[in-house]
């Protein structure tokens, strides 16, 4: 078996295999589709197939590369995408050698990080992957809501407006969360591609009493129970000030709507904000997978609190080269890390260093993989839980 990019013409096979993979119904133009119909729209993805000794494209997947924010810095992340692989060709373990053929591929490629969506938890730790993530929705009842009309402007944004505003509130809210996508010009394009007269998905701006950005929201409307319920597409906002004009924004909006669902950063607490808890329905499922690539590069990119060192020892069962001891040491906001040979302070997996990394656990939590052998404070110093945030999915 073969694992290597794929060409044009494999990749629309590829996506003819995804319909039978995925048991999907296809467009009817399929069999007039040429190699070149996904070639713009997938121009800058790791496209990876698994052929068998004939050629054949039993299986593949798409590497997104993206740049995500990470403890005040910007680094690669890969995003995993539409692994699959034929039905009649599932007892040949074509998924796992893919997977593991893939995370080398992205190591070349210089990605610290990887992420995905998964189908099961359970399947992609086999591969280093571990929960990163937590989507917290909440269904708000809009007469609950006791935010004033905001002071300052409403505008409503059309497609032909020019998106710099928005784009200006998502950079500075992006900013404060481990996860988030630093978008590109290609990526506010598609995320903004669209006419709310006909896809019937709105956004507003707020601007302050200085006719300063501070907010946007993005929604759509969907059929709730006993009324209009009012969805969260996206919203940023670049200081509580603007996430609390935009609640009262849509306060006005209860004639319309009953209730508001948000899937909601985890540094909000709405049980405080708003005036009757009971009210409120706040849901917790998990969210994305994280993996790291580079454990070098991720220790190195790591803003820890005050000034301090740690061992870290690490097992890597896939990409031998992040498996080892770690000495990383900090000082007046700098970072340096070093292969060692001294006792750890701390050992974990793959898996337990990329939640402890992320900000999604600290040494405290409980994790199986992870052991302390000397409870420094700076470890948790190092190893503290931050705020993450991402809207894309892949």
């Amino acid at each position: 078996m073969q694992i290597r990019k794929m060409t044009l013409e494999e990749n629309a096979k590829y996506r003819l295999l995804g319909y039978e993979s995925f048991l999907l119904q296809a467009d009817d133009d399929y069999t007039t589709w040429s190699a070149e119909k996904f070639a713009e729209s997938t121009e800058n993805y790791i496209k990876l197939g698994a052929f068998d000794d004939s050629g054949e494209l039993l299986g593949g997947l798409y590497v997104l590369p993206y740049e995500m924010q990470f403890d005040n810095k910007t680094v690669r992340m890969a995003g995993i995408q539409g692994v699959l692989v034929a039905p009649e060709a599932r007892d040949k373990k074509i998924a796992d050698k893919l997977m593991r053929e893939t995370l080398r591929i992205i190591r070349q490629e210089g990605f610290v990080f990887s992420a995905l969506y998964p189908f099961s938890y359970a399947y992609y730790r086999r591969f280093g992957y571990e929960v990163a993530h937590e989507k917290h929705m909440a269904k708000i009842p809009l007469e609950d809501i006791p935010f004033p009309f905001p002071q300052g402007k409403i505008k409503f944004w059309k497609k032909d407006d020019d998106p710099a505003d928005i784009r200006e509130i998502y950079s500075k809210f992006a900013q404060n969360y481990n996860l988030a996508i630093v978008r590109n010009d290609e990526d506010w394009t598609d995320i903004l591609d669209g006419d709310p007269y006909l896809d019937r998905k709105y956004t507003y701006i707020h601007y302050d009493t200085k006719n300063s950005p501070t907010a946007y929201l993005r929604f759509e409307t969907v059929e709730g129970e006993d009324s209009k319920e009012l969805l969260v597409m996206e919203l940023a906002y670049i200081d509580k000030f603007g996430l609390i004009a935009m609640l009262g924004f849509v306060a006005r909006l209860r004639s319309q709507f009953g209730y508001m669902n948000w899937d909601m950063p985890s540094d909000v607490d709405l049980y405080s904000i708003l005036p009757e808890a009971w009210n409120l329905s706040i849901t917790t499922e998990p969210s994305i997978m994280l993996r790291i690539v580079d454990v070098k590069a991720a220790l190195e990119n790591m803003h820890p609190h005050g000034d301090g060192a740690v061992i870290v020892e690490v097992a890597d069962e896939i990409l031998s080269e992040n498996t080892g001891k770690y000495s990383v040491s900090w000082e007046n906001g700098k970072t340096a890390v070093r292969r060692t040979g001294k006792k750890a302070d701390i050992s974990t997996s793959i898996e337990g260093l990329a939640q402890l990394i992320i900000g999604y656990t600290d040494p405290s939590t409980y994790h199986p993989d992870t052991v302390i052998h000397n409870h420094t404070p700076h470890l948790t110093q190092l190893f503290h839980k931050k705020n993450r945030y991402i809207w894309e999915k892949f």
